[in-house]
């Protein structure tokens, strides 16, 4: 290595000397067949405006062949550096390009805004934040099917927009259609627990009703959806041969719908367990 480094300084004048050699030579090419140009009587004045311009043309083009062959080696050197440079740059930045790209693409799509429940990669909570690279959440749990703030915040790369599926809870934004249910035994009076639970909801639900078809109405009416079945709706689920599930399905505000599902389990079982 040291040897070449002592030898670069020998390399570049090896380089310098054919340049002006064919820088030389090309204007003395140039003065001489100007010369010869001008002097010709033969031709009109537009034809050797045209032969000048040809003959520009032509030293020019020998001066960047000559050129290239010359620096040949250092010009390949030099492309092969910003290559590699660029290179370690994409490597380096990799991650921050892809959370840049997620975030053009969660804006322009739509996705979600502040305030909306949302689920990627497993992780589930409320939009407090949304920066250049990163979304912040306030994480809800403990599980799936929990409504609590677990209190914990959590901090997305914007790059999980790209490869991950992105859930909405809050598509209708203020309210909610929400899912729950209630195991039984088939031993049980299902039919009863059934009507109960039906009950229970519809007079829970029913302050709510109004504001929340009006509020899915105009939803639905901007994209030309079928407006969904509002009311409270049971259905029976088999889950094995001695149990099932009531599962019932309401339409409540999206920061009620924890609350709502408390009251209406608990009241449920208060009247189911009476005689």
């Amino acid at each position: 290595m040291l040897i070449i480094e002592n030898l670069k300084p020998y390399l570049t004048l090896y380089n310098i000397l054919p340049t002006a050699i064919l820088i030389l030579a090309i204007m003395v090419i140039r003065y001489l067949s100007l010369r010869i140009i001008k002097r010709s009587r033969s031709k009109e004045a537009e034809s050797k405006h045209l032969w000048i311009t040809n003959l520009n043309s032509i030293l020019t083009m020998i001066f960047i062949l000559g050129a290239v062959f010359i620096w040949g080696n250092e010009i390949k050197a030099f492309a092969l550096s910003i290559v590699a440079l660029s290179v370690a740059l994409v490597l380096a930045l990799k991650e921050l390009l892809l959370c840049l790209s997620g975030t053009f693409y969660k804006t322009f799509a739509g996705i979600f805004s502040i305030g909306d429940y949302i689920q990627v990669a497993g992780i589930r909570g409320e939009v407090v934040d949304r920066g250049l690279f990163s979304t912040k959440i306030l994480e809800i749990g403990p599980s799936i099917t929990g409504h609590q703030y677990t209190g914990r915040s959590i901090v997305i790369p914007n790059a999980l927009f790209l490869s991950n599926a992105t859930t909405n809870e809050s598509y209708f934004k203020s309210h909610i259609l929400h899912s729950f249910s209630i195991p039984l035994k088939r031993s049980d009076d299902w039919q009863r627990a059934e009507s109960i639970l039906l009950e229970t909801a519809t007079k829970l639900c029913a302050p709510y009703q109004e504001q929340a078809k009006k509020q899915i109405d105009s939803i639905q009416q901007e994209y030309y959806l079928e407006t969904p079945h509002l009311l409270p709706r049971v259905n029976i689920k088999i889950i094995s041969s001695t149990e099932l599930e009531l599962v019932i399905r309401i339409t409540v505000p999206t920061k009620s719908k924890s609350a709502l599902e408390q009251r209406i389990i608990k009241q449920f079982l208060n009247n189911f367990a009476q005689d």
